[in-house]
């Protein structure tokens, strides 16, 4: 099927992309110019030839009866979990359609493609209702299935069908613990299977589910045999007999013609077609506008996601990390259990931003060679506290930012465990200003810190040396992870920053000065613009 307008050499499109995540919908309509002859010769459309006509976001909290249930699965395992239903997924997909409905360039929109969270999944039967709650995709409750996997995989290259977080874990443990009886077929719905599901006549027939190659990683599925191993196949016969392995399509391939019904409600083109989508965090890769081998791009969120577009793929269960192919290109990735939940769980957000300010102060100073500037009028007796300071922001120490033990990536080890500097007893608002710290002058911050006592520089002293070891931990973490990437044979080319860390100033100044100096700013981190790029 054909739905370029062609005009002078070039073509235009019209774009819808979605992305349903965990805390709510957004949706992303771009008019998308493609020279023709760039189609064969790049992996992704260009950002600058796009143009971003309405962007929409609605949360999940602004629904009503929205909110997250919690679900004991097992009485043997008395393990809860937080979960989401699909009836909150429709109730959000259906507002942004109402929302869409309504835009003058609706009856132009020609292509759809979706993201959603990876690893998220439910098991439906053959008419696509479910029939047992939703695992997350931070679920661990199938530590159990986990281990069984491991006795068919033992002998299997790496693959990211292993461990207790993986697809093919919470698959086994739903089907072990929550079908119903008298099931006879029995499917595997990732997240984005339901969403996709919804705008279809058909994504499935009675013997299978088509899915996208990312989605499937974690459920087993070889991108590069294009084929899911023996080893994957015998889990299901063996495990799961009445459980179907869904049929995979390449991110960006055309899934199907939208329903009559959908079109004539929201007024899509008659011509609108569904296209296989991907992940959340490949979305969200996408978004910056990466597109070249070496381009890479690291996610500060609630926990610190780092991927890498490479010509080959590299997979390595010790290490946490696995590949995605997108096209023609590889790309590379894992997912820390480091993150802004580090922080958020010892400060506050204004706390945070109230660190981050005072670390670039004295960070600039003491780069200055101006340390007398802000430490000359301090008790000699300080002089201890003021060195350690001094030895902590000049250099990168061993830390690592952890909550609590247990890593997944670039170290892949269950009882890891983090180092920081010991958390401060003092509550750090005793020694807040009276005014914002983002509000001070040079002078005036200087001022008050000058004028601290003995006291409360120690509390100041404490915290920022706390905070500055969560911050080098995070750079520790991407460093570790790049010098891994480099194992696949890709050198580090543009490095793009998302994510709500990458308004953390002094984590940028510390990534400059030990990462790199190729940092770049991203064109978009919008997933559910970056998901259109996959439709040339």
């Amino acid at each position: 099927m054909n739905t370029k307008k062609a005009f002078n050499g070039k073509s235009q499109r019209i774009i819808l992309g979605i992305d349903l995540g965990t805390s709510g919908i957004r949706g992303c309509i771009v008019k998308r110019t493609i020279q023709t002859n760039s189609d064969r010769a790049t992996a992704f459309s260009n950002p600058s030839l796009d143009k971003r006509l309405f962007e929409i976001q609605i949360p999940f909290t602004s629904l009503k009866g929205s909110q997250q249930s919690t679900t004991r699965f097992s009485q043997t395992r008395p393990t809860l979990q937080t979960s989401q239903s699909p009836e909150l997924w429709e109730k959000a997909l259906l507002e942004l359609l109402n929302k869409i409905k309504n835009l003058p360039v609706t009856n132009h929109i020609e292509h759809i493609v979706c993201d959603a969270t990876s690893s998220t999944l439910l098991l439906t039967d053959d008419a696509g209702k479910a029939i047992t709650p939703v695992l997350m995709y931070d679920s661990k409750v199938a530590s159990a299935e986990s281990a069984c996997i491991e006795t068919y995989a033992k002998n299997a290259p790496d693959t990211a069908a292993r461990g207790v977080s993986s697809s093919l874990a919470k698959a086994l443990f739903l089907y072990k613990n929550s079908i119903p009886e008298n099931i006879k077929n029995i499917h595997i719905q990732h997240q984005i299977d339901w969403l996709n599901r919804y705008f279809l006549d058909e994504i499935s027939t009675h013997t299978t589910i088509f899915c996208d190659e990312n989605n499937l990683l974690k459920l087993g599925y070889n991108p590069e045999i294009k084929d899911y191993p023996h080893w994957v196949k015998n889990v299901f016969s063996q495990e799961m007999p009445m459980a179907q392995l869904p049929k995979a399509l390449p991110a960006g391939n055309i899934l199907g013609k939208l329903k009559d019904t959908i079109i004539r409600t929201i007024g899509f083109s008659k011509n609108c077609v569904l296209h296989a989508g991907t992940t959340d965090s490949i979305a969200g890769f996408l978004a910056t506008g990466a597109n070249q081998v070496g381009d890479a791009t690291s996610s500060l969120g609630s926990t610190l996601a780092i991927k890498q577009l490479t010509e080959k793929p590299f997979f390595s269960f010790e290490h946490g990390i696995y590949s995605h192919k997108i096209h023609s290109i590889w790309l590379l990735g894992g997912a820390s259990n480091g993150g802004g939940q580090v922080l958020l769980n010892y400060y506050s957000l204004q706390e945070v931003q109230f660190l981050d300010q005072l670390c670039q102060f004295i960070d600039k100073h003491l780069q200055d060679g101006e340390a007398d500037f802000i430490f000359k009028e301090r008790d000699p007796i300080l002089q201890p506290r003021i060195l350690e300071l001094f030895d902590e922001f000049q250099t990168l120490h061993d830390y690592y930012s952890l909550l609590q033990n247990g890593e997944r990536f670039p170290i892949n080890d269950s009882t890891f465990t983090g180092r920081l500097k010991p958390s401060p007893i003092t509550d750090l608002k005793t020694i807040f200003p009276s005014r914002p710290i983002d509000k001070l002058t040079p002078v005036e911050m200087h001022k008050w810190f000058t004028q601290l006592n003995e006291s409360q520089f120690n509390v100041c002293i404490d915290h920022l040396l706390f905070f500055n070891s969560m911050i080098q931990g995070f750079v520790q973490i991407e460093k570790k992870a790049y010098e891994l990437m480099e194992k696949s044979g890709t050198e580090l080319a543009n490095l793009y920053s998302v994510g709500g860390g990458n308004k953390n100033g002094y984590w940028q100044i510390l990534r400059k000065r030990y990462l790199t100096d190729c940092i770049k700013s991203p064109f978009s981190e919008n997933a559910a613009y970056g998901v259109t790029r996959l439709v040339i």
